[in-house]
């Protein structure tokens, strides 16, 4: 069947989606789909979940054509994968070596700009501290959420301030690690 869109861009068949089009949303779903599956499958190594975030992405185009306004459709398109990609590792609650790959995947894109790279950085922090062991996690968030000190910490946890202290000297070198990683691969330092 010959296609009636071929020399028209992804942006000018996503205005033609946007006046509810069926076809043109079926060849932009055509041009784009298999380039998508293959980042989403390398990304998380599921097929049938690749399968299934495709799916919801361009499920959702459809459903929000008439509000959502898209200046560049590929830009759009892989981002809304990498987000997709972050809730399913959040969801999975995936360890930190796990979330290290994540981490060099993203930042390798050639559509991540600041605000998608400080949201990005934020959910694989909160995927971190999910991934620490409970008591770790706990003493970190004390001395970080409500700034507790050590002996604080100590009294309310009832453990020993050289157990905090060597929880939190655990905590931030991970975290420092991971920072350093992420700091490197974003902004090339």
């Amino acid at each position: 069947m010959p296609n009636a869109f071929a020399p028209i861009s992804l942006e000018e068949l996503y205005l033609l989606v946007q006046r509810d089009d069926r076809r043109a949303f079926d060849v932009l779903y055509d041009q784009t789909w298999k380039d998508l599956y293959t980042k989403t499958c390398a990304r998380i190594g599921d097929e049938s979940m690749s399968l299934d975030i495709l799916q919801e992405v361009y499920i959702d185009i459809w459903n929000k054509r008439n509000i959502r306004e898209i200046r560049n459709v590929q830009a759009y398109l892989h981002n809304a994968i990498k987000y997709k990609v972050i809730d399913f590792f959040r969801a999975n609650k995936y360890t930190f070596e796990v979330i290290e790959d994540f981490v060099e995947i993203i930042a390798g894109s050639e559509y991540a700009d600041s605000s998608f790279a400080a949201n990005e950085l934020q959910a694989i922090i909160a995927c971190w501290l999910e991934q620490l062991p409970h008591k770790r996690k706990e003493i970190f968030k004390l001395k970080l959420e409500q700034g507790l000190s050590t002996a604080e910490i100590s009294e309310i946890l009832h453990i020993s301030p050289k157990t905090v202290q060597n929880q939190l000297l655990h905590a931030k070198t991970e975290l420092r690690g991971l920072l350093k990683k992420i700091f490197t691969l974003f902004l090339g330092v």
